[in-house]
């Protein structure tokens, strides 16, 4: 083998190692996001729950904005508990508001529920959905006018 396919074929190597390592972000089932959801809450960590999310077509100031509400529950929620409610036929449908149509970013699948230890706070719901067999925070995002 030549010097030059050798170098070829160890290059291919380590960019393969090099994205074996990487995060692929999400989770592997939906409790498993519900359980990084409260670690990011009980960790007082916003940043942990926003990259939990599939942000692909989403505006680009919907992320500052989740963060932004995810810092408010860390703040709202004391000893939080998060559990999975699936979504109904009726949620995973498109919503028109504002001359839009909001469609979801990858296919939804249920909600994380944020409660905390005070039942007057009620509830907080954050949608997600699968893609590529992992589970991500999902967002709607304006597929065309009306």
């Amino acid at each position: 083998m030549s010097a030059n396919r050798i170098g070829i074929a160890l290059l291919f190597f380590l960019m393969l190692c090099a994205c074996a390592d990487q995060d692929p972000g999400g989770a592997l089932s939906p409790e498993d996001l519900a359980q990084k959801v409260r670690d990011g809450l009980e960790e007082k960590d916003a940043g942990l729950i926003v990259r939990l999310g599939c942000w692909d077509r989403a505006p680009d100031d919907l992320r500052e904005k989740l963060g932004e509400q995810i810092g408010r529950w860390i703040d709202l929620y004391d000893e939080p508990s998060c559990t999975i409610r699936e979504m109904s036929a009726k949620e995973r449908e498109p919503i028109k508001a504002q001359g839009k149509e909001f469609v979801w970013n990858i296919e939804p699948v249920g909600f994380v529920v944020i409660k905390g230890n005070d039942p007057d706070l009620g509830s907080s719901d954050l949608p997600f959905g699968k893609r590529n067999g992992r589970y991500y925070l999902a967002v709607r995002y304006p597929a065309k006018n009306l």
